[in-house]
């Protein structure tokens, strides 16, 4: 809608006014792209970006990733779009993929794929459901879930693990029998398992990062404090493997050393980050950004910069105010 001059003159007085304290508020700066570090490029480590141009509300865009059994890729976002990229291409956009379905706002959060199945939690329904390789609805595999959020596939015995925020469980969900038993007790954000399938990597709320045996639920990775913006994490594969990725919502990511404890912001200047995906094809790392899905990988020379015109979105400082998967109580902790 078109305002007068003079209304929006002092509409973008008050919004400069406002950018302005969000960034000495917040610590970042509206529009910046996330960059390797110097410890990052010293690494021999590249960004790039795999999709760009997503919607978003509350600066939350894309959620979930998964690859399908001919090489594509799905993708979720708060809005409840479920798209279909045709191949895991770099620089692809967005409004190019089509919506296979839409499940509603806050009901389209995270993907977990094994043995050519793809599963999503809804975090608005509260259950666990199975979708075809198209992205369209196949199936519910457990109800009552309330806040089902992250969820990963255990890749030894293909059970499922839900973390469900605000909650204070995840859940082991075996997804054939329809089954679920309380793992662990927290309030926990995003899951990591390795690749074996013997540890669970629980992300908390609190920004510690706990790994428990799956097995006997010991604890085998004892709390380790990272950020209080963690979200989404995921373990490297190939020559990134032994390190955890962790995404964060202030724009950062930071890779945890898992027999050191070392801790490295390997990136940063992004936008509200969230969920972080392994693509087993090339064995590169996804990282869900604002309004884009960001790819890290080992470069052969050199690093490469994201390319221009990939925008994080303003105030990523309000990364703490996170969609409706926190409460107003909750969101206002994880803003602190």
């Amino acid at each position: 809608m078109m305002k007068s001059n003079l209304s929006m003159g002092i509409g973008s007085k008050v919004c400069a006014l406002f950018v302005a304290f969000a960034m000495i508020a917040w610590g970042t700066s509206a529009h910046a792209a996330i960059a390797l570090t110097p410890a990052g490029i010293a690494q021999g480590l590249k960004l790039t970006t795999f999709a760009t141009g997503y919607p978003n509300t509350e600066q939350v865009g894309p959620l979930g990733v998964a690859f399908t059994n001919t090489g594509g890729v799905l993708t979720t976002d708060k809005l409840g779009n479920m798209r279909l990229f045709p191949t895991s291409a770099d620089n692809q956009l967005a409004s190019s993929a089509p919506v296979k379905q839409n499940y509603g706002l806050n009901s389209a959060t995270g993907l977990a794929h094994f043995g050519g199945k793809i599963y999503m939690s809804r975090q608005g329904v509260g259950d666990v459901v199975e979708v075809n390789q198209d992205g369209t609805f196949k199936q519910v595999i457990l109800s009552d879930l309330p806040y089902a959020t992250g969820i990963v596939a255990n890749p030894l015995t293909g059970h499922l693990y839900l973390s469900t925020i605000g909650i204070n469980t995840v859940y082991d969900i075996d997804p054939i029998a329809k089954t679920k038993t309380v793992f662990a007790n927290g309030d926990v954000d995003g899951l990591a398992v390795s690749d074996d399938g013997s540890t669970l990597y629980l992300i908390g709320e609190n920004g510690v990062m706990t790994g428990y045996n799956t097995t006997t639920k010991a604890v085998v990775f004892s709390p380790l404090t990272v950020s209080p913006f963690i979200d989404g994490a995921v373990i490297g594969r190939g020559t990134l493997a032994g390190n955890m990725f962790v995404n964060t919502r202030d724009g950062k990511i930071i890779e945890v050393n898992l027999a050191t404890k070392a801790q490295t912001t390997i990136a940063d200047g992004g936008s509200r980050g969230d969920f972080a995906y392994s693509d087993v094809s090339n064995n590169s790392l996804l990282f869900t950004q604002t309004d884009s899905i960001v790819r890290l990988s080992e470069a052969s020379v050199g690093a490469v910069p994201l390319p221009a015109g990939v925008w994080a979105g303003a105030f990523t400082g309000l990364g703490g105010l996170i969609i409706s998967r926190r409460s107003a109580a909750k969101r206002a902790r994880a803003a602190k």
